[in-house]
């Protein structure tokens, strides 16, 4: 799960509000009391591995794309 850190929406925030998160854009919403905040954005790369659902995924599809890609390429040399 991803941290994100805004003292002031700490500040104004209750057990019962309701809060929804931007994680490319880092900006968080407390729906309930109509305020937002920003947080800097993750950088593009961390959104890749949130994305995909944690680090593991993350490297398995990156392997598998470059084998992929291997594997095409390796043909279409063989082809010639």
């Amino acid at each position: 799960m991803p941290i994100l850190e805004s003292p002031e929406c700490v500040d104004v925030t209750e057990n019962d509000d309701d809060i929804e998160i931007d994680l490319d854009s880092g900006k968080i919403v407390n729906v309930t009391k109509k305020k937002s905040f920003n947080t800097p954005p993750f950088p593009p790369v961390i959104q890749e591995i949130i994305r995909a659902g944690g680090m593991e995924s993350f490297v398995r599809n990156k392997l598998k794309s470059r084998t992929r890609a291997l594997y095409t390429r390796k043909n279409e040399i063989s082809r010639r």
